[in-house]
């Protein structure tokens, strides 16, 4: 099948009417439910989780706080004067 699949060219086209076609009887209309995890109730209990608290800091690490003291020793350097 998989060596078919890369020469598709020499596959043949397929007719307009089915060879064989298969009767598939009505039935009722289905219920589903749902049995799984409350996906979103978790995320909305994830972020006052004590155990998220402890990764956030490793995850999604705040930016330092970009102080002044940079950026006004660099303007006080003279371009002009050496060393």
């Amino acid at each position: 099948m998989s060596e078919m699949s890369r020469k598709w060219e020499q596959l043949p086209v397929l007719p307009d009417s089915p060879d064989v076609v298969y009767l598939i009887p009505e039935s009722v209309p289905v219920e589903l439910t749902h049995r799984g995890l409350p996906l979103d109730e978790i995320e909305d209990l994830l972020l006052k989780s004590a155990a998220y608290r402890q990764v956030a800091r490793i995850l999604c690490p705040r930016r330092a706080d970009v102080s002044c003291r940079c950026t006004l020793s660099l303007l006080l350097i003279d371009p002009t004067r050496p060393g």
